[in-house]
């Protein structure tokens, strides 16, 4: 991915945010439907591997988006700093486990998502057996 403008790279990160949403609701269907479909229900630890596999793919692209543009902000400011002849000051940044607040706040929200589509597809599975 080519950090061409902080537009795009809005734009991919947004789309990598959808995307693991749909995952996990697409994964808590397909689990729901297995309970119905023999060959579906055979197939759910495949399901859960192409699940796993895409999460990791989609925290990678992301952790390599926010690296890059964490890069690009630290030269643009050595730069400005050279220019103005000032020396360079660390500043500390609040990180919580090497994440961003926002990163941390995203994570949440689609853990969250993926538990409430879970237990929805479980209560309905044990609503669905009549048990």
């Amino acid at each position: 991915m080519d950090l061409k403008s902080p537009k795009s790279v809005t734009i991919q990160e947004y789309l990598l945010y959808a995307g693991i949403i749909m995952q996990a609701v697409l994964i808590a269907v397909l689990f729901r439907i297995g309970s119905a479909i023999p060959i579906v229900g055979d197939m759910k630890i495949y399901f859960g591997f192409t699940f796993v596999v895409g999460l990791a793919s989609a925290f990678f692209q992301l952790n390599r988006l926010h690296r890059k543009r964490k890069e690009q902000q630290a030269a643009q400011e050595m730069e400005q700093r050279v220019q103005r002849a000032e020396p360079p000051s660390e500043q500390p940044s609040r990180r919580i486990l090497g994440l961003t607040l926002a990163q941390l706040v995203i994570i949440l929200v689609v853990f969250v998502g993926a538990l409430a589509a879970f237990s929805w597809s479980l209560s309905s599975l044990h609503l669905g057996t009549g048990n």
